[in-house]
């Protein structure tokens, strides 16, 4: 696998090429966004997932690549900064071969 990441001003890009000789899912993921916090929600639709509260935004966006919207729900106490987290991710099931997958990654603090 080879990753190039390139800044923007409010997150970054991913560029994966992914060479493989097994079927497999891949998943790239967003940041941590604290749930159960005022203002708490999420929405997704093709290609994209997002999080956020009222001090918290993460969005992620598949760029190349059919890639479909997937929350997790991490485990309780595993952030260092807030007690219940949830993370914005696409995943993609690959075939043997090369693959690309291009994501954006957008996420705001203390909004």
């Amino acid at each position: 696998m080879e990753t190039e990441i390139r800044l923007i001003s409010n997150g970054h890009i991913r560029r994966h090429v992914i060479q493989t000789d097994k079927t497999c899912r891949v998943y790239d993921c967003g940041f941590a966004v604290a749930c159960f916090e005022e203002g708490y929600e999420t929405d997704r639709g093709d290609n994209w997932i997002q999080a956020e509260n009222g001090f918290q935004h993460c969005r992620i966006t598949g760029r190349e690549g059919s890639l479909k919207p997937w929350l997790i729900h991490a485990y309780p106490n595993t952030n260092v900064l807030y007690k219940n987290t949830v993370i914005p991710a696409l995943f993609k099931e690959l075939e043997p071969g090369e693959t690309v997958v291009e994501t954006m990654v957008e996420g705001e603090r203390n909004k």
